[in-house]
């Protein structure tokens, strides 16, 4: 099977472990082959599945404009006075509205792969990290953006 690792908001500059090469063989290394087995007898079946992974970098202003989405979706936590565990404030984000959003980054990874490989049916991976707090608070409605310079949390509800 190929699988296709489409990474959004993080790349070489946060680590170099996740250039597309290192991260690719770092998937192979962790997962090259499942060997499924029966449910009720825990016997292995008689196949392996091999993996091919491909990493590729989403363009920024995908992460810029999911930021911006996400942002805007921020209202203040009621729970607990809106305290994280942390003690730090506490956002929420509706993130039942978002699935058009994840859905358009997924088609523009499954575009970018094109040649993933020769597997009749490849896997697609969408993996989002690090939405930068700064552009969050830029984006989110004046009446929940965070105070700036202090230190806050999100969190994603899906319907209420």
């Amino acid at each position: 099977f190929d699988v296709c690792v489409a990474l959004v908001g993080v790349g070489a500059a946060d680590d170099p472990a996740l250039e597309p090469g290192p991260f690719a063989a770092l998937l192979e290394a962790l997962l090259p082959v499942l060997r499924p087995a029966a449910v009720e007898s825990g016997e292995a079946l008689g196949v392996d599945y091999r993996f091919a992974y491909r990493v590729l970098h989403l363009p920024d202003d995908d992460r810029d404009a999911l930021e911006r989405e996400v942002g805007g979706r921020l209202t203040r936590a009621a729970e607990r006075s809106g305290q994280s565990i942390t003690g730090w404030p506490l956002y929420d984000v509706e993130a039942t509205g978002l699935e058009g959003s994840y859905a358009r980054l997924y088609q523009r990874a499954i575009a970018s792969a094109k040649d993933v490989g020769k597997s009749p049916l490849p896997a697609y991976v969408l993996f989002v990290q690090r939405l930068r707090h700064s552009a969050l608070a830029a984006a989110a409605p004046d009446g929940a953006r965070p105070r700036d310079g202090g230190p806050w949390s999100y969190r994603y509800r899906y319907a209420g």
